[in-house]
């Protein structure tokens, strides 16, 4: 059992190494453009963005749907501390994160539709 525990190694994926250089950039722009209370505004952002970039997994109009909500909702947030710079670099981040997941997503749907067709 132990040996088990052991072998099993975690996997780190490359977007969770960006994600977090990003959280990096947007702390360092938050503090310079709002201070303190800009880079603490930043946390809640980029948490916002790692769940909105899930929208990405509607195919097709997965990053439409994240543009229009997750883009009232940073700038409601953002306004009051003035960031716009780090609000932006973590916006995009997470709406590329969201076209790539929508690309995969509709891609499949395009591939299953394809074979049930096939088939029958």
């Amino acid at each position: 059992m132990l040996g088990k525990l052991k072998k099993k190694k975690k996997r780190v994926k490359l977007l969770d190494y960006l994600s977090l250089a990003i959280l990096l950039v947007g702390l360092i722009l938050g503090f310079m453009e709002g201070g303190v209370l800009g880079s603490l505004m930043i946390i809640p952002l980029w948490f916002i963005g790692i769940f909105g970039s899930l929208l990405g997994l509607i195919p097709v109009v997965g990053p439409f749907i994240y543009y229009e909500l997750i883009g009232l909702i940073f700038g409601y947030l953002s306004v009051s501390v003035n960031l716009d710079l780090a609000t932006l670099v973590i916006f995009l981040y997470f709406l590329g994160i969201s076209l790539l997941y929508t690309t995969i997503s509709t891609l499949a749907l395009i591939l299953l539709i394809y074979l049930k067709r096939k088939i029958k």
